[in-house]
């Protein structure tokens, strides 16, 4: 079974009950504690594109989208694991991720440095799929009505703020 139809399969049955998606015998499972995201990973949204940071745009506008149908450099974030479940985002031009709460928590891709803004919880939400929240308290949404731009400004982990790591092997030359 492929990771994207894993992805799939877990993307359409969140919203069913447990009982539905598994063995009516099968105890419920406990949630994972562990952080899963970890490396360097791409995260793919619910509507099966992945994120992406412009590197090429202006730090102002460095914004976050998920719009990209294959993994490439700018697709390709390396996690800082901080503590207690926290992580930063790292691009590959060394910029951290931001919810940059002057903006309504745009997540954008232009940070020196790492501060309170720059550090997201990871929550495990199926054994498939994580929501990230900033330090503010809110969930991380790739906002379809907003061309799928990131955003930090909700406070439920519904389908919109619902991503698959996808681990990246850095190719051999």
């Amino acid at each position: 079974m492929t990771n994207r139809f894993r992805l799939l399969v877990a993307i359409l049955c969140w919203p069913v009950l447990i009982v539905s998606c598994s063995s009516p015998s099968a105890p419920p499972e406990e949630p994972k504690e562990e952080n899963r995201l970890s490396g360097s990973v791409a995260l793919m949204a619910w509507n099966m594109m992945y994120v992406a940071a412009d590197l090429n745009a202006p730090a102002d506008t460095a914004v976050l989208v998920s719009d990209r149908s294959a993994i490439g450099p700018w697709e390709t974030f390396t996690v800082v694991e901080l503590d207690s479940g926290r992580i930063a985002l790292k691009t590959s031009n060394d910029r951290y991720v931001t919810a940059d709460r002057e903006r309504g928590g745009l997540l954008l891709a232009n940070r020196t440095e790492m501060g309170a803004w720059e550090r997201f919880e990871v929550v495990n939400v199926t054994p498939d799929l994580v929501a990230l929240r900033n330090s503010n308290g809110y969930f991380v949404s790739a906002d379809l009505d907003k061309g799928g731009i990131l955003v930090a400004n909700r406070l439920e982990a519904g389908k919109w703020e619902r991503f698959a790591p996808v681990p990246v092997v850095a190719k051999s030359k």
